[in-house]
């Protein structure tokens, strides 16, 4: 049975390249602590970094120390540097897949990064690896439980605009025949959309970034998502930088 309400925040591809871009994350992250009632975790979405640089990574998870609730992330393609180096991510946040229970539901936060090393191909994909563990998992999961998964890029709806950007897309949304997947939550499209499928709902959340522009024309913002036994809401909030900043 599903608990009391879930409520979550999506920030996506921040892209920090320098000290500047911080600053964006940091006025989130000023945002999101004042939201009554607080979150339960933030998920990063993918594309934190640029070039998955170490620097990069210093100042993105330095500005994440000021959140006051937990952060989950899944990783992107620049924050492998457009290869398949999961290294310094690993480092930092642990296994790409993984799995928790929160209120109820089960969540997934699953890779979908390409293991190609020519950096030009940013395109997204579920690596055998990675395909073989997220069977493995929904195995232990029963059919009547809820589920939301994380990714980044996106699976549902047109390749055109990035909506759907995973090679095996198709076959990802396969394994999760017979199981309860309510929604899924990711970025790399640069756009606020929701597409739907089959009853499913899939969000994905525009750039949280100044150095990277929303292709929708969206400003700077988050999801703020509240999942409870019936419905999944999502609300977009359009972070304001300070004056000056």
């Amino acid at each position: 049975m599903v608990g009391s309400d879930s409520r979550f925040v999506v920030i996506a591809d921040v892209h920090v390249l320098g000290e500047a871009g911080t600053e964006i994350l940091q006025a989130a992250i000023r945002s999101i602590n004042a939201l009554s009632p607080a979150p339960d975790f933030v998920l990063v979405a993918g594309d934190f970094v640029e070039c998955g640089a170490p620097r990069e990574y210093e100042l993105f998870t330095s500005a994440l120390k000021g959140l006051r609730v937990p952060v989950r992330a899944v990783p992107g393609n620049h924050d492998l540097g457009n290869t398949d180096d999961l290294g310094r991510y690993a480092r930092v946040f642990g296994d790409p897949c993984y799995s928790f229970e929160h209120k109820g539901h089960h969540c997934i936060g699953l890779n979908t990064c390409n293991n190609d090393p020519n950096p030009d191909n940013w395109h997204g994909k579920v690596e055998t690896p990675a395909l073989e563990w997220l069977r493995a998992d929904l195995a232990k999961v029963s059919a009547d439980k809820p589920i939301l998964l994380f990714h980044h890029h996106g699976l549902v709806g047109p390749t055109q605009d990035l909506s759907c950007d995973v090679a095996n897309a198709e076959e990802v949304l396969a394994c999760f025949e017979g199981h309860k997947l309510v929604a899924a939550f990711g970025g790399h499209a640069h756009r606020l959309r929701l597409n739907c499928l089959g009853g499913r709902k899939f969000f994905l959340s525009p750039a949280l970034s100044t150095t990277r522009k929303n292709s929708g024309g969206e400003p700077p913002g988050y999801l703020v998502v509240t999942v409870n036994s019936a419905l999944v809401n999502a609300s977009y909030e359009i972070v304001c930088m300070r004056a000056g900043t």
